[in-house]
């Protein structure tokens, strides 16, 4: 799993700057990441009930990184020779999970310009803003159990672990440069290669922990 953390967390950066990129384009005011008024309305987010309580925790946390709460050398520096800290400084404090709820707080337009920006960083024709939520939706869950070197192949992420393996590899194809999902996934097939010629039964009760199938994993590959 440690070694997946290391392959998987590029994709975290892959995601950042198109983001912070896109919200900038629209908001361009330096500090307008800490504008209420620059985030969706309630009724454009899809939680309506906890948008309130989440908008307020997420501003509450871009504050610390504006204020510096954890100390960091560049943010003092920055903020100390031009008095403000824009968002693509502020993002590089942001963990994974902040940023998957700053995306969603975000307006649609800027929402289209992350897709827009990411496709292209990407090669891809276009990058579809459902696939981009689901992404950010799935990824942070799988990325907390990597850095605290868990096992996530039988994990599971979501309101009620109902995201496992299969989950992970889609939310990866919707970010990663093409091909690059090969590697991923050749991974856990060789393993379950060689646990199945010494012991099927082993290879059967691993897939079954995983939710999926070796024809499952496969078409990931040929899907690349």
């Amino acid at each position: 799993d440690a070694s997946w953390e290391k392959k998987v967390n590029p994709y975290t950066l892959f995601c950042l700057y198109p983001v912070s990129y896109a919200f900038c384009s629209v908001h361009r005011e330096p500090e307008g990441y800490l504008d209420p008024g620059n985030y969706c309305a309630v009724t454009e987010f899809h939680d309506e009930r906890n948008y309130a309580r989440g908008l307020i925790r997420l501003l509450s946390t871009l504050q610390s990184i504006r204020d510096n709460k954890n100390r960091k050398s560049y943010v003092k520096h920055y903020i100390s020779k031009h008095e403000c800290l824009p968002l693509w400084v502020a993002s590089k404090c942001m963990t994974f999970g902040t940023l998957a709820t700053f995306y969603e707080y975000q307006q649609r337009a800027a929402k289209t310009r992350a897709c827009i920006s990411l496709a292209k960083a990407l090669g891809e024709s276009s990058i579809r803003m459902k696939h981009l939520t689901y992404a950010f939706r799935t990824l942070p869950g799988f990325r907390n159990i990597c850095a605290h070197s868990e096992r996530f192949y039988c994990a599971g992420v979501g309101k009620n672990g109902e995201k496992h393996f299969p989950e992970l590899l889609r939310a990866l194809s919707y970010v990663t440069l093409p091909g690059d999902l090969d590697d991923l996934v050749n991974s856990p097939l060789k393993f379950l290669a060689e646990v199945g010629s010494k012991e099927p039964e082993l290879k059967a009760k691993i897939l079954e922990g995983m939710h999926t199938t070796e024809e499952e994993l496969q078409r990931f590959v040929i899907n690349q």
